[in-house]
C-alpha cells in the first residue's frame, strides 16, 4: 500500500475504550484526559470526536448513558453518532474503567503520530518551495520538541480493590481457546526442540482457531476467529503441503479456513523493522490471534539478553493489547532433549525456552512440546504456567498437565493427533494399585501413595482411570 493511499493512525478500539471508560466513571476518567491533554482532535472517528465534545461539556455527577443520549438528541447529535445503540456499544466495549488511562496513552499516541505525518508533509512542502533551510529546521526541532513532551496519563493504571470488584470478564469474547490458554492481550509461550514437528503443531493451533475446532482436539475454541501466522522458516511449498493435511487431518472447514487465516513467509525482517511490521500489521487486520513462529528469527539481537528482549517484546505486547489480540509465541528449547529431564516440575516448563527468562515470566500461559522418554511415537505436550487456563479436567476432577500426542501416519502428509495412551509411562503404578487394593479394598489412597512414593492425586487418578 503506498504512502498517500494509507489510512493516518488510530485506533478505534482504544477510542471507543476512553469514551466507555468516561460513561461508567466520568470524574475519574475525564480527569485523567485532562491531564494527558486529550482533545477533541486526539479522536479520528468523526462520531467519536462529536462524543467526546458531549461529554467533557456535562457535569460528570450526572452523566450515564442515558444523560449523554438526551444531552446529544437536544444538540441534533444523536442520529449523527448511530443514536442509542452506538452509545451501548461503547459501554459493552469496556468491561472496565479501570484501564481507561491505557486507552488513552494509545489514542494520544495515535494523535501524535497523525501530527508529525502533517509536520513531515508540511517540511517536504516548505523544502520544495526554497524555504531557508534554517527556517525549516527551527520550526521542526521546535515542534519535535513540544511532541516528544511526555504524557502524564500514567499508561499503567493502579487498580483498586473497587475497580477489581467492578470488572467483569467477558470470556466469550476475549479468550481465544480454552479459559484463556490463548486470551486478547495476552502472550502464551510455545516451546519445542528443533525437529520434531513444531511448525507444523503451531500451524495446526492456527487452522483449528480459524476453524472453531478444539486444538488437538482437546483445547476448546469456541467459534471461528479471525488468525495471522507469521512464519521465519518455511516458504509456500511447506505452509502448503502442511496446511492440507492439517485441514484434512483434523477435518476442519476449508471455507472457514480460508476466511479466517492468514499466512505470510516473513524472512527477510527482524528486530524494529519486524516490530514496525507487526504494529502496522494489527493495525490494518484486527486479528483475533496473532502467532509468531518462532520468535528468534524475527528479534535479531542477543536472546540471552534480557534489555534486547524487553525492547522487542514490549511494543509487540503493546500492539496486541490495543488491537485485543493474543499473542502466541514460539520459541525453542534450550538444546533437543527428551522430557525425562526436560522439566523437574510441570510449573516450572516455561523456563525451557532459551535465551532470557524474561519470556517466561512475560507468557500468561506455557507449554512444552517434548519426546517422551523411550517412545518413537509419542510426544508430551506439557502445560506449565497457568495450566488451568486450557480448561482441562481429567476424570477426577485434576487439572490436566499433560497432553499425549502422535505424528500422523504418513510424513508426508504431517498433523498432530490425540494419543489414545494418555497416561505418563503407560501407568506405571496400575499394577501395584490392583494389588494393594485387592490385599485390602478399604485402603486409603494416601497410603497407597506413601507405600508406594508418589502422590495422592496420582493414585486418585488411576484409581479413577481403571474404575477401581
Amino acid at each position: 500500500m503506498s504512502a498517500p493511499d494509507r489510512l493516518p493512525p488510530y485506533s478505534e478500539e482504544a477510542e471507543r475504550g476512553v469514551l466507555g471508560g468516561i460513561i461508567l466513571d466520568a470524574a475519574r476518567v475525564l480527569t485523567l484526559c485532562q491531564s494527558a491533554g486529550l482533545t477533541v482532535a486526539a479522536f479520528y472517528v468523526p462520531a467519536h470526536q462529536i462524543i467526546f465534545e458531549a461529554l467533557a461539556a456535562m457535569d460528570p455527577k450526572s452523566l450515564d448513558l442515558i444523560t449523554i443520549g438526551e444531552h446529544l438528541k437536544a444538540n441534533g447529535e444523536l442520529d449523527r453518532v448511530g443514536g442509542h445503540p452506538f452509545l451501548e456499544r461503547l459501554v459493552d466495549a469496556t468491561p472496565t474503567p479501570a484501564h481507561s488511562a491505557f486507552y488513552i496513552g494509545i489514542v494520544a499516541e495515535k494523535e501524535k503520530r497523525r501530527a508529525l505525518i502533517r509536520e513531515a508533509q508540511t517540511a517536504i512542502e516548505a523544502a520544495h518551495d526554497e524555504t531557508p533551510l534554517e527556517n525549516i529546521l527551527a520550526s521542526r526541532t521546535e515542534f519535535l520538541r513540544e511532541l516528544s513532551k511526555g504524557n502524564s496519563a500514567d499508561e499503567f493504571p493502579a487498580m483498586t480493590l473497587a475497580d477489581l470488584q467492578a470488572y467483569q470478564p467477558e470470556p466469550e469474547r476475549d479468550h481465544i481457546a480454552g479459559a484463556g490458554w490463548l486470551r486478547r492481550g495476552a502472550m502464551t509461550l510455545f516451546i519445542g526442540a528443533t525437529g520434531i514437528g513444531k511448525s507444523v503443531a503451531i500451524e495446526q493451533v492456527c487452522i483449528s482457531a480459524a476453524a472453531g475446532l478444539p486444538i488437538f482436539g482437546s483445547i476448546a475454541v469456541a467459534k471461528p476467529r479471525k488468525v495471522v501466522l507469521l512464519q521465519a522458516e518455511n516458504d509456500e511449498e511447506t505452509l502448503k503441503r502442511d496446511a492440507l493435511s492439517i485441514v484434512a487431518g483434523i477435518h476442519a472447514d476449508a471455507a472457514a479456513v480460508t476466511s479466517n487465516l492468514t499466512m505470510r513467509w516473513v524472512y527477510a525482517l527482524c528486530g524494529p523493522r519486524f516490530v514496525a511490521y507487526v504494529a502496522q500489521l494489527l493495525d490494518r487486520e484486527r486479528p483475533d490471534l496473532l502467532a509468531l513462529d518462532n520468535y528468534q528469527a524475527f528479534s535479531g539481537d542477543d536472546i540471552n539478553d534480557s534489555e534486547a528482549w524487553q525492547a522487542w517484546y514490549r511494543p509487540i505486547i503493546k500492539a496486541c493489547i490495543a488491537n485485543r489480540a493474543a499473542l502466541l509465541l514460539v520459541d525453542h528449547t534450550t538444546k533437543p532433549k527428551t522430557e525425562s529431564k526436560a522439566t523437574p516440575s510441570p510449573r516450572q516448563a516455561a523456563y525451557d525456552a532459551a535465551g532470557t527468562s524474561g519470556k517466561a515470566n512475560g507468557a500468561r500461559c506455557s507449554c512444552v512440546l517434548a519426546e517422551v522418554r523411550d517412545e518413537e511415537r509419542r510426544f508430551r505436550l506439557r502445560f506449565g504456567k497457568n495450566a488451568e487456563r486450557t480448561g482441562l479436567l481429567d476424570a477426577a476432577g485434576y487439572v490436566v498437565r499433560d497432553l499425549y500426542l502422535e505424528h500422523s501416519d504418513n510424513p508426508r502428509e504431517p498433523y498432530w493427533r490425540l494419543s489414545a495412551d494418555q497416561f505418563a509411562d503407560g501407568g506405571k503404578y496400575d499394577a501395584a494399585i490392583r494389588q494393594a487394593l485387592a490385599d485390602d479394598p478399604d485402603l486409603s489412597a494416601t497410603k497407597i501413595g506413601k507405600s508406594l512414593g508418589c502422590s495422592t492425586a496420582t493414585i486418585t487418578r488411576a484409581k479413577t482411570r481403571m474404575g477401581l
